[in-house]
C-alpha cells in the first residue's frame, strides 16, 4: 500500500511539474520502475498517466493556436512519425 501511494504522489507531482515546464516523467517514470513494474509497461504507463494532464494544457493555450497553425501542422506530422518510430523500436 505504501508503494502506491508513493506512485500516486510521484504522479500527481509529476503532472504538476509538466504543466509548469515539462520533464514530469523524471519523476513518475522511476516511481514505477520502483515499484517493480517492467521497463517497457512503466514507459507506456507513463505516457497514457500523463497524457490528459498534457493535453489540460494544451487547451489553456488554444487561444495561441491560430498564431502557431502552420507551426502545429509541421510539428504534428514529425511527432506522428517518431511516435510511431519509436514505438516500432520499442516493441
Amino acid at each position: 500500500m505504501a508503494g502506491l501511494a508513493l506512485v500516486f504522489l510521484a504522479g500527481a507531482l509529476a503532472a504538476a511539474i509538466n504543466a509548469f515546464a515539462g520533464g514530469g516523467s523524471l519523476i513518475s517514470f522511476p516511481a514505477l520502475v520502483w515499484l517493480g513494474l517492467d521497463d517497457k509497461i512503466a514507459n507506456a504507463t507513463n505516457g497514457v498517466s500523463l497524457f490528459p494532464g498534457s493535453f489540460s494544457s494544451a487547451l489553456g493555450f488554444r487561444s495561441h493556436w491560430k498564431d502557431a497553425r502552420r507551426d502545429m501542422v509541421l510539428y504534428s506530422g514529425f511527432a506522428i512519425v517518431g511516435s510511431v518510430a519509436g514505438a516500432w523500436l520499442l516493441v
